[in-house]
């Protein structure tokens, strides 16, 4: 809200709106900030159960089991990190953008069908659970095609973010 829209509805008798459009607004400025604190905290804690995992890899001959575990841990804190970014997007902008929202997506998938190859080439299993294995693998193929068009075509876009309902004084 602009000072002057604040001047117009201070003027206007609506001193008490005000008042509860800034706590609204301070309060979720501070949930914002609270949640990507969260979100940090969270990457923190992957990186260091990941710590000994990758230790195991440089000391013994190690299996693709403790390599998949480690990249899974690794995709993951990448999704969480996209998410937080996303977080300081909306407190910075007010604006919700689809593209880290694709991404995180994008890396599931990408996540998923490591994990689905992992299976596949550790634990020998029978023909239909291999094939079912391989339509998943397909399809999240496609989903992570679907997904880069989307992102592609929405960067085409100029302004493809979606305002938050926050309050800016237009209605004193």
């Amino acid at each position: 809200m602009s000072e002057k829209q604040m001047k117009e509805c201070e003027g206007s008798g609506s001193s008490g709106r005000m008042l509860f459009v800034r706590g609204y607004n301070l309060v979720s400025d501070l949930l914002h900030c609270v949640l990507g604190i969260l979100l940090l905290a969270a990457c923190a804690a992957q990186i260091v159960n990941a710590a000994p995992q990758l230790l195991e890899l440089f000391s013994a001959e190690t299996g693709m089991q403790v390599t998949a575990r480690l990249v899974d841990k690794v995709l993951f804190v990448m999704m969480i990190l996209e998410v937080g970014h996303t977080v300081l997007i909306s407190y910075k902008e007010h604006v919700i953008r689809p593209e880290p929202f694709l991404v995180v997506g994008i890396i599931a998938s990408i996540r998923r069908i490591l994990a689905l190859t992992i299976l596949v080439v550790e634990f020998h299993m029978d023909e239909k659970i291999f094939r079912m294995a391989m339509i998943e693998t397909g399809v999240l193929s496609i989903l992570i095609i679907i997904l880069v068009t989307a992102i592609i075509l929405l960067r085409k876009r100029s302004n493809t973010g979606v305002r938050l309902n926050r309050y800016d004084g237009d209605a004193c």
